[in-house]
């Protein structure tokens, strides 16, 4: 398999020696790779490192330096360089397992778009797996039947994707977006043909107080509803299969009700910037009507009916499930 690993880094200088340490030293197996690391306008040393690790190494590398964009736009600028018939992207604040490498030259890579892998994330102490794959596992399966199940993660390294296949279906990221992976990954999975599942845990989740899923911004509110909206025109534009629309229903909900969770740490002006916003978009929440959830169903129900609400309604359903 030759794979090229795409490496968005920011701010990340107390961590990317593990980050690449953790690929440096693995057995590579049958596995032709190299790196391509993009330097997102780190206003530290997080690239200076990179370029003294990465040197002394026998791997062939690119760092490539931009103005600071996102991890989106830094995934698309690693992409526009790759050379692997494989891709994978991994945060330089995160490290992979030390058997990845010979996990993935068993697999038989010829004829699927994509390989699902498992991770390991820190839950109260402990280290659990991203994703409970269940009879998928150690299997290659069906796209359209794995996309059904909805038990794929839209969290970016824990799918290689062939690159002739993103070129194909015309799958990159969207800049300067938070939750930009959610677009992408329901996307990419709506079109994968064939995927082979490896539940092996190949990649390690680092916790830091500075990761983007974790640092506080009102933005990612608006940037959430941006991503309902498109994943409401991409069903409307591609998906016909009943079992398809009910999976962009499920993501275009997980979508509007994260955007809600977000308000409780609002100044009283951003929430009522984001009241304009969702009444502005009301629509959507017809979606969440053909949510399994009681409480999704329930939200929608009465977000539909007082529009100029949401927020009000949302935050005292919040306080009254809490009690």
């Amino acid at each position: 398999m030759r794979l090229t690993i795409i490496i968005p880094m920011y701010k990340t200088e107390k961590y990317i020696s593990d980050c690449l340490n953790s690929i440096l030293n693995q057995d590579k197996g049958n596995i032709d790779y190299d790196i391509v690391a993009v330097n997102d306008g780190s206003p530290d040393k997080t690239a200076e490192i990179a370029e003294r690790i990465l040197s002394k190494s026998n791997i062939k590398y690119t760092i490539i330096n931009q103005q600071n964009q996102g991890p989106g736009a830094a995934r698309n600028t690693g992409l526009k360089a790759a050379k692997g018939d494989f891709i994978w992207f991994i945060d330089s604040d995160d490290t992979i397992a030390e058997n990845s490498f010979r996990t993935l030259s068993k697999i038989e890579a010829d004829n699927i778009d994509a390989i699902a892998i498992n991770g390991l994330e820190k839950f109260e102490e402990t280290l659990k797996p991203c994703v409970q794959y269940g009879k998928f596992a150690e299997n290659a399966v069906d796209g359209h039947t794995f996309f059904q199940s909805s038990i794929w993660s839209v969290y970016p390294p824990l799918t290689l994707f062939k690159r002739e296949f993103l070129y194909e279906n015309k799958l990159d990221y969207l800049p300067e977006l938070y939750h930009e992976d959610n677009e992408f990954a329901t996307r990419a999975y709506f079109f994968a043909e064939r995927i082979y599942i490896a539940d092996s845990p190949l990649y390690i989740i680092r916790e830091t107080p500075n990761s983007i899923t974790r640092t506080f911004n009102p933005k990612r509110s608006f940037d959430l509803m941006t991503v309902a909206n498109l994943l409401e025109q991409f069903k409307k534009d591609n998906a016909t299969d009943k079992q398809d629309i009910k999976v962009f229903r499920k993501m275009i909900s997980i979508c509007l009700n994260s955007a809600l969770e977000n308000n409780l740490k609002y100044s009283e002006s951003d929430r009522y910037k984001l009241s304009e916003a969702l009444f502005a978009n009301r629509r959507l929440f017809k979606n969440m009507l053909n949510y399994p959830s009681l409480k999704y169903k329930i939200e929608a129900g009465l977000f539909l009916l007082f529009p100029k609400q949401i927020v009000t309604i949302y935050n005292i359903l919040n306080k009254l499930l809490r009690r």
